[in-house]
């Protein structure tokens, strides 16, 4: 991908619905199934990149072997608890049930916790490396957490806690909740997340 000074300007203004993301805690439908089916698998693929450039920090010294072992340690973390999360949403697809439901809401929780994870364990000094980890796990964590308010979901109190704790990364960005949400499709989320990766010098490490 080419990035001109104009594309990085689309880009991050798709990285920006990361830390500030307008949402519903109205949508019940089905439309979280195709929104959850689409947009993981590109999740997935962005944690496989953050893999791959904290292997390329290791090797050059970017990152220390603590922060790059403790990085790749959550990211496979996370790959395994997406490819069982796919499953059980394939299965609720084709026989819907609360405790299948249940296990979906699970999953997305242990998702979200370990891609926060990933942000407290990357206090790396490198700056592009910093961002170009701190952007991707933000756009993972918003399309999670649209997911999550898509869902057939708990009270809103619980939910708003939620997203409080699991979208908004920096102190004093607020959580706004509309009545229509703002979800990253799964190609502006890897247009942001490429555009970015190419700012930053990670452009072999495009998804």
């Amino acid at each position: 991908m080419r990035l001109t000074r104009r594309n990085f300007a689309k880009a991050s203004a798709l990285a920006a619905t990361a830390t500030l993301v307008p949402f519903s805690i109205e949508g019940c439908s089905t439309s979280w199934i195709v929104t959850a089916e689409q947009d993981l698998p590109t999740i997935l693929s962005i944690v496989e990149s953050i893999l791959s450039i904290a292997a390329l920090a290791s090797g050059n010294g970017t990152a220390s072997a603590g922060e790059v072992s403790a990085i790749t340690s959550i990211g496979n973390t996370i790959k395994a608890s997406l490819a069982a999360l796919q499953a059980v949403i394939a299965s609720y697809n084709a026989a819907p049930s609360s405790t299948l439901l249940a296990q979906i809401a699970a999953g997305l929780s242990a998702i979200q916790q370990n891609l926060s994870a990933i942000l407290a364990a990357a206090h790396i000094a490198n700056n592009a490396l910093q961002t170009t980890i701190t952007t991707a796990v933000g756009l993972a964590l918003s399309v999670v957490a649209s997911i999550q308010l898509l869902m057939p979901a708990p009270a809103p109190a619980t939910v708003k806690a939620k997203l409080a704790v699991g979208v908004v990364q920096r102190p004093g960005v607020p959580v706004i909740v509309t009545s229509k949400p703002s979800i990253i499709t799964s190609g502006q989320l890897k247009y942001a997340y490429n555009s970015v990766a190419t700012m930053y010098g990670y452009g072999d490490h495009q998804i």
